[in-house]
């Protein structure tokens, strides 16, 4: 599972596992679709 290539997720992904994890939470929190 690895976060959309080009933004701050990819980049906070790489210095912790949970970054991802986050990104995901907060796009999920605030749903821009």
């Amino acid at each position: 599972m690895q976060p959309a290539k080009g933004g701050a997720g990819r980049h906070r992904a790489h210095r912790t596992a949970g970054g991802e994890f986050r990104a995901l939470t907060f796009a999920a929190s605030r749903p821009t679709s």
